[in-house]
């Protein structure tokens, strides 16, 4: 991934205690949102001012099972509206119960690859 300008902001999120890094690149930008708990990124490319992609989600061992996933997916809706996109995407295994688990809060399947076994979802936001 080519750089063209790298902007390291670290600050913490209001409601969630969460430093985030800034970085814009040649396609796009990403924002990476950690805490000592969990850490996942955000996305978007430059020619597609409307879709989001929700990435790199991971919750420590210890931490599970106290609603961090859940504050999780709050958190890049807000941040997804809050930059003017309608859609949040991304890509999981098809069997998995991770599937499941984005499937109960509101993803669906759009996008299927037999091949793989993985399978892209979508999140309106409107």
């Amino acid at each position: 991934m080519k750089m063209r300008n790298h902007q390291n902001k670290m600050m913490k999120h209001k409601s969630y205690n969460m430093t985030v890094t800034k970085e814009i690149t040649d396609w796009g930008i990403i924002y990476y949102y950690k805490n000592e708990y969990c850490r996942f990124a955000l996305y978007a490319y430059n020619d597609d001012k409307y879709t989001m992609y929700l990435s790199n989600v991971k919750v420590e061992e210890s931490a599970r099972g106290h609603g961090i996933g859940n504050k999780i997916l709050e958190l890049a809706d807000k941040e997804a509206k809050k930059y003017n996109y309608g859609v949040i995407c991304l890509k999981v295994i098809k069997s998995s119960w991770v599937h499941d688990w984005y499937a109960k809060h509101g993803y669906k399947d759009f996008c299927y690859d037999e091949d793989t076994n993985h399978v892209w979802m979508k999140h309106n936001l409107y």
